[in-house]
Protein backbone atom coordinates (compact mmCIF):
# COMPACT_ATOMS: atom_id res chain seq x y z
CA UNK A 1 0.00 0.00 0.00
CA UNK A 2 1.57 3.59 -0.86
CA UNK A 3 2.36 6.18 2.17
CA UNK A 4 -0.09 9.08 2.25
CA UNK A 5 2.56 11.29 1.13
CA UNK A 6 3.30 9.32 -2.45
CA UNK A 7 -0.82 9.47 -3.02
CA UNK A 8 -1.49 10.65 -6.34
CA UNK A 9 -1.71 14.93 -6.72
CA UNK A 10 -4.44 16.00 -8.31
CA UNK A 11 -4.27 19.82 -8.37
CA UNK A 12 -0.90 20.31 -9.23
CA UNK A 13 -1.11 18.25 -12.13
CA UNK A 14 -4.17 19.45 -13.31
CA UNK A 15 -2.26 22.78 -13.04
CA UNK A 16 0.80 21.69 -14.38
CA UNK A 17 -1.42 20.05 -17.68
CA UNK A 18 -2.92 22.99 -18.23
CA UNK A 19 0.71 25.24 -18.05
CA UNK A 20 1.67 22.60 -21.07
CA UNK A 21 -0.93 23.55 -23.15
CA UNK A 22 -0.59 27.24 -22.36
CA UNK A 23 3.27 26.98 -23.57
CA UNK A 24 2.58 24.60 -26.48
CA UNK A 25 -0.53 27.48 -27.33
CA UNK A 26 2.07 29.81 -26.71
CA UNK A 27 4.68 28.16 -29.26
CA UNK A 28 2.07 27.45 -32.27
CA UNK A 29 0.73 31.28 -32.01
CA UNK A 30 3.79 33.42 -31.17
CA UNK A 31 6.25 34.60 -33.89
CA UNK A 32 9.71 34.34 -31.54
CA UNK A 33 12.81 33.66 -32.45
CA UNK A 34 13.91 29.95 -32.67
CA UNK A 35 15.62 29.31 -29.25
CA UNK A 36 12.87 31.26 -27.60
CA UNK A 37 10.59 28.37 -29.17
CA UNK A 38 12.79 25.71 -28.34
CA UNK A 39 12.78 27.07 -24.40
CA UNK A 40 9.16 27.31 -23.91
CA UNK A 41 8.50 24.01 -26.18
CA UNK A 42 11.17 22.23 -23.71
CA UNK A 43 9.26 23.95 -20.96
CA UNK A 44 5.80 22.54 -22.13
CA UNK A 45 7.41 19.14 -22.26
CA UNK A 46 8.80 19.45 -18.57
CA UNK A 47 5.55 20.56 -17.28
CA UNK A 48 3.88 17.27 -19.58
CA UNK A 49 5.97 15.03 -18.02
CA UNK A 50 6.02 16.40 -14.75
CA UNK A 51 1.98 16.61 -14.69
CA UNK A 52 2.12 12.88 -15.42
CA UNK A 53 5.16 12.03 -12.91
CA UNK A 54 2.12 13.78 -10.24
CA UNK A 55 -0.79 12.04 -11.44
CA UNK A 56 1.18 8.63 -10.96
CA UNK A 57 2.36 9.78 -7.42
CA UNK A 58 3.21 13.27 -5.46
CA UNK A 59 6.52 12.44 -5.06
CA UNK A 60 9.19 14.86 -4.10
CA UNK A 61 10.92 15.25 -7.15
CA UNK A 62 7.59 15.80 -8.93
CA UNK A 63 6.10 18.48 -6.74
CA UNK A 64 9.89 20.42 -7.26
CA UNK A 65 9.57 19.67 -10.84
CA UNK A 66 6.46 20.90 -10.97
CA UNK A 67 7.57 24.32 -9.14
CA UNK A 68 10.92 24.22 -10.92
CA UNK A 69 9.03 24.44 -14.43
CA UNK A 70 6.30 27.01 -13.31
CA UNK A 71 8.90 29.29 -11.88
CA UNK A 72 11.32 29.18 -15.00
CA UNK A 73 8.30 29.78 -17.40
CA UNK A 74 6.85 32.44 -15.40
CA UNK A 75 10.23 34.37 -15.34
CA UNK A 76 10.67 33.90 -19.03
CA UNK A 77 7.63 35.39 -19.41
CA UNK A 78 8.28 38.58 -17.10
CA UNK A 79 11.64 39.26 -19.37
CA UNK A 80 10.30 38.67 -22.22
CA UNK A 81 7.61 41.51 -21.69
CA UNK A 82 9.83 43.81 -19.85
CA UNK A 83 13.43 43.68 -20.57
CA UNK A 84 12.54 41.56 -24.27
CA UNK A 85 14.89 38.48 -25.26
CA UNK A 86 18.49 39.47 -26.28
CA UNK A 87 18.71 41.83 -29.50
CA UNK A 88 14.94 42.34 -29.46
CA UNK A 89 12.70 44.90 -27.53
CA UNK A 90 10.30 43.81 -25.12
CA UNK A 91 6.89 42.50 -26.64
CA UNK A 92 3.57 43.40 -25.53
CA UNK A 93 1.37 41.46 -23.26
CA UNK A 94 -1.09 39.08 -24.40
CA UNK A 95 -3.64 36.78 -22.68
CA UNK A 96 -0.93 33.90 -23.26
CA UNK A 97 1.31 35.54 -21.27
CA UNK A 98 -0.81 36.30 -18.46
CA UNK A 99 -2.14 32.97 -18.37
CA UNK A 100 1.12 31.37 -17.92
CA UNK A 101 2.08 33.97 -15.20
CA UNK A 102 -1.16 32.85 -13.54
CA UNK A 103 -0.31 29.52 -13.65
CA UNK A 104 3.20 29.66 -12.47
CA UNK A 105 1.46 31.61 -9.47
CA UNK A 106 -0.93 28.83 -8.95
CA UNK A 107 1.24 25.95 -8.98
CA UNK A 108 3.67 26.65 -6.27
CA UNK A 109 0.51 27.47 -4.07
CA UNK A 110 -1.05 24.03 -4.80
CA UNK A 111 1.82 22.44 -3.99
CA UNK A 112 2.11 23.93 -0.81
CA UNK A 113 -1.59 23.68 0.10
CA UNK A 114 -1.99 19.61 -1.04
CA UNK A 115 1.27 19.08 1.29
CA UNK A 116 -0.47 20.86 4.39
CA UNK A 117 -3.62 18.55 3.73
CA UNK A 118 -1.87 15.20 4.51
Amino acid sequence: MPDESESPNPGTAIATLALAVVLAVRVLTGTFSSYVEVLALGLAAAALVTSYVLCRSSCVEGRVLAVLVAVGAGVGVLLATTVGSPGEPARPVGWVDVAVLALAAVIPTTVVLERRRK
